[in-house]
Formats: structure tokens, C-alpha cells, sequence
């Protein structure tokens, strides 16, 4: 199985949206799907997702885009680079996710047995960061956390599939 994850994460790495993709396509594709419905905010994104079009979307939307524009960019846009710098929330987040090796290697056969495994570890790793107490500096989203009792329930599903 040849895929990519992409992931929406608040101020303090909470998981917010996960979408897999084929490993082909361009993430470019994926950026309006993970930022649908999401309220206005600062969006600090990779490099892959930086276009002049997307950044138009999101302005329309009264999100402001905080990604150093690509080398060669002929008139680059403004771009706040300490708000960049704490993108280092999302790539702890995809540290995390790298942890756990059944998806780290991909060995489910299925994409939606390893979109199931991706969410129960999105979750777990959310509810880590809840536990610890974090709390962003300036925290433009709230993530929605799983109790336990539906944790165990989706891992019995997910054993049991």
C-alpha cells in the first residue's frame, strides 16, 4: 500500500482531521479537505502546500498563511516566521504517529484498517497531550477527545476486523 497521511493539528499538536492519499497525488490536493470547516485562523502549513491560489482560498476564508514561499518565488508573500517556527508541533505529532510501527510500515492490507489504526493513534496521542497539561500559547482550535470507553470499543472493532 502506497500512501500518504496528512493531518490538521491545533496550537498545542492535537489531531484535529487525518486524510490518507494515494502516494502519487500531490498534497497540494488535500489542503482545502483538511481545512473544511474549520473556523478562521493562522495557518502555518509545509512547503508542499504553499500555491497562490490556496493561499487566496484561505484568505477568503479570513485564514491568514505563514509559509516561506518556494525558492525562485517571483513576488514572494509576507510570512511570520516565529509563527512558522512552532510547526514543530505538527512534525512531533508526525513523530509520534512514525512510533507506531504497524503504521510507520504500512502492514495493514487495507486502507481502511490503517485509516482505522491512524485514528486510534491520532487519539491516544491526543489524549497524552491532554494529560500533560500543554496548552499552546496561542491555541486557535479546541480538539475533541475520546473517552475511554470509546477507545476500548473502537479497539475491540478494530481487533476484531
Amino acid at each position: 500500500m502506497c500512501s500518504k497521511l496528512h493531518a490538521c493539528a491545533d496550537g498545542a499538536g492535537g489531531i484535529l482531521r487525518l486524510i490518507a492519499s494515494p502516494g502519487h497525488h500531490a498534497d497540494l490536493r488535500y489542503a482545502t479537505a483538511l481545512a473544511a470547516g474549520l473556523p478562521a485562523c493562522d495557518a502555518a502549513l509545509d512547503r508542499g502546500y504553499v500555491s497562490v491560489a490556496l493561499r487566496a482560498a484561505f484568505a477568503a476564508k479570513g485564514c491568514t498563511v505563514h509559509t516561506p514561499p518556494k525558492r525562485g518565488m517571483v513576488d514572494p508573500p509576507d510570512w511570520d516566521p516565529t509563527l512558522y517556527a512552532r510547526r514543530h508541533h505538527v512534525e512531533n505529532l508526525f513523530s509520534g504517529l512514525k512510533d507506531w510501527v504497524r503504521l510507520a510500515l504500512r502492514r495493514d492490507k487495507t486502507r481502511r484498517s490503517w485509516m482505522g489504526f491512524a485514528h486510534l493513534a491520532a487519539t491516544i496521542i491526543s489524549l497524552r497531550i491532554a494529560a500533560s497539561g500543554h496548552k499552546p500559547r496561542k491555541a486557535r482550535f479546541i480538539t475533541r477527545l475520546l473517552p475511554a470507553v470509546v477507545l476500548s470499543a473502537i479497539y475491540r472493532r478494530l481487533a476484531a476486523s
